[in-house]
């Protein structure tokens, strides 16, 4: 595990591919691709801000950097911005100081330089928690109102391109910018609700050491800091094939297909028959003329890492075939500040903004939260679910005697034998079945309102959806699916032609006979044409001096070369004979 920057990053990845052991990032590499051997913990963000300017319609920023690892970042945000609008993002490069000290004094002088400046959106991207929460004080303390002109103030709008500890992020902290006027946009990893964090704390709160140090826990788990820690589960959870356990990991918990247990002898690790791995292999004083030997099964580990899928602390942990996260969600919070100068401002608005991915920013009013933890489902199996479909051949339909059925065996079908099946497997599923009032699947209306089994589960009245209900943009940014069960497409069938014997007249089939009679009769017809008129014209015939005085008259286009002429014509091919009145030429 590292936690390699742009300058590191390349020796990691180099060792890692070389002696073939797995790397586990928790910061974002340089490269857009990594090697198969690398997985990257953290959250690439420049979609995030990317999909935000563009909902704000911002294209011209300023962008306030730390390193250049922040300048990375912006080259993906600039690419990433021209790819979805097609239009290059504007920016004005800003350093940020490197001594805190000097922040107050950095941030008094851009607003004063800014002050007749259109440009006031401000994105803040530093990848360092500590650094944020220094920004968003120091932000607070900003005066940006002159005595001599109160009623003349500026709006600046900053978003912070990073993620801050928990106690940073509480309402009574950013509230403190309301007497400033500035808008501010952050991004919260720690959800209120994630259970992980909560069991994270309460295992530290039993650290008589930790308690002593820290006066408050949530200041312990830094972002960084859990990035790491997910690093370290899913490590436990490829190599064991099971969750985190306090204990640790035990020879015997090790996934066998991975790691042999001749691998494991009196608590050491031995590769190949050797002790250990080594760059260079004359290092082992033990056995120096050991051959270099890559890890074993390294490849077997790699691939078990990025097939993990679980809760972590920073959110749902999956990866694609790059390495890189997928399918996680980031929380925006926007608080816009209005009041009179001079005084106090007044919160106007507190918007939350869910980014989702592979869909993108989720700003509307009838959307649903994602941060549904397993403890909030688990205790929704202690009582009956209501469950709506609607009816469709062949996933639901009507028993031949439901009348005298109770509502849960009223139906039968494919979608009914997957919840039955459902039922079976997970202990405590009880469930009522409920159609949609007005037998619709669900669409949006004019109002945002839904209506079917969507608008049924928006409203409360239904837990779960059961029906051959098609995924679409729309309905993904409102409620959550599963895995899809079946996949159906359109497919277009032609008959297969019959076989047919190859003969010297194959080449005749694309066309009928009587186009083939047209054409030789268009053929023929031509060439009498040109042999006629060829005739005709004084300009075809050609006077040729003899031997001994004597001349000859001779034409070109005789009926043979005439033919041939047509032929190569029809052919589209090149002929030494050509004609000299302007007409056949024509």
């Amino acid at each position: 595990m590292a936690g390699a920057d742009h300058v590191t990053h390349g020796a990691y990845a180099s060792v890692a591919n070389f002696l073939q052991i797995p790397l586990v990032n928790w910061r974002l590499p340089s490269q857009n691709e990594l090697n198969q051997f690398e997985i990257s913990m953290q959250l690439p963000l420049h979609k995030v801000l990317g999909d935000y300017l563009i909902a704000k319609n911002w294209y011209t920023i300023v962008y306030m950097y730390y390193g250049d690892d922040d300048l990375l970042n912006l080259a993906r945000l600039t690419e990433y911005f021209y790819k979805k609008r097609r239009v290059l993002l504007t920016f004005h490069l800003m350093e940020l100081p490197r001594k805190d000290a000097d922040y107050d004094q950095f941030f008094e002088k851009f607003h004063e330089k800014k002050s007749n400046s259109p440009e006031t959106q401000v994105i803040v991207d530093v990848h360092n928690s500590t650094k944020m929460a220094l920004i968003s004080k120091v932000l607070k303390r900003q005066k940006l109102l002159k005595p001599d002109r109160k009623r003349e103030f500026k709006k600046y709008h900053y978003v912070l391109g990073f993620f801050m500890s928990k106690n940073d992020l509480a309402m009574e902290s950013l509230k403190g910018n309301a007497t400033n006027f500035i808008n501010i946009t952050v991004l919260q990893l720690f959800s209120p609700t994630n259970e992980v964090y909560e069991q994270l704390l309460s295992s530290l709160s039993t650290d008589e050491a930790i308690k002593k140090n820290f006066s408050d826990l949530n200041d312990i788990i830094t972002p960084e800091a859990a990035f790491a820690y997910d690093g370290l589960l899913v490590i436990n959870t490829a190599l064991a094939g099971q969750k985190f356990k306090k204990s640790g990991i035990s020879n015997n918990d090790l996934a066998e297909d991975i790691f042999p247990k001749s691998m494991f002898r009196k608590e050491k690790m031995y590769n190949g028959g050797y002790r250990g791995v080594y760059c260079i292999p004359s290092d082992d004083v033990l056995h120096p003329e050991r051959p270099f030997l890559p890890l074993v099964n390294g490849k077997k580990i790699a691939a078990r890492l990025r097939d993990v899928q679980f809760r972590g602390l920073t959110g749902d942990i999956e990866f694609d075939d790059n390495g890189f996260r997928k399918n996680f969600y980031v929380n925006l919070i926007e608080l816009e500040y209005m009041g009179i100068p001079g005084t106090s401002g007044a919160v106007s608005s507190i918007t939350n903004f869910v980014w989702k991915d592979q869909i993108g920013l989720l700003t509307s009013k009838a959307r649903v939260s994602y941060e549904r933890t397993r403890a909030k489902v688990m205790r929704s199996f202690n009582r009956k679910l209501n469950i709506t479909t609607a009816l469709g051949r062949p996933f639901v339909m009507l028993k031949e005697n439901h009348e005298k059925l109770p509502p849960k065996d009223k139906y039968e079908g494919y979608a009914m034998d997957l919840i039955n099946l459902l039922s079976k497997k997970i202990e405590n599923f009880d469930y009522d079945i409920v159609l949609s009032p007005d037998g619709k699947f669900g669409s949006e209306k004019k109002d945002g309102t839904w209506d079917g089994m969507i608008g049924e589960l928006m409203a409360g009245r239904a837990d779960m959806a059961v029906a051959s209900l098609t995924i679409t943009r729309a309905r993904q940014q409102v409620v959550d699916f599963s895995k899809p069960f079946l996949s159906t497409g359109l497919s277009i069938m032609i008959r297969k032609p019959a076989a047919s014997e190859f003969t010297i007249f194959s080449f005749m089939h694309p066309l009928s006979n009587e186009v083939w009679m047209y054409i030789i009769f268009a053929y023929i017809g031509i060439s009498v044409v040109l042999f006629l008129v060829s005739r005709f014209s004084p300009y075809e015939w050609r006077v040729e001096e003899a031997c001994q005085g004597t001349f000859t008259i001779s034409n070109d286009f005789s009926v043979y070369n005439c033919l041939w002429f047509t032929l190569s014509a029809f052919m589209q091919q090149g002929i030494d004979i050509l004609p000299r009145f302007s007409h056949l030429q024509g």
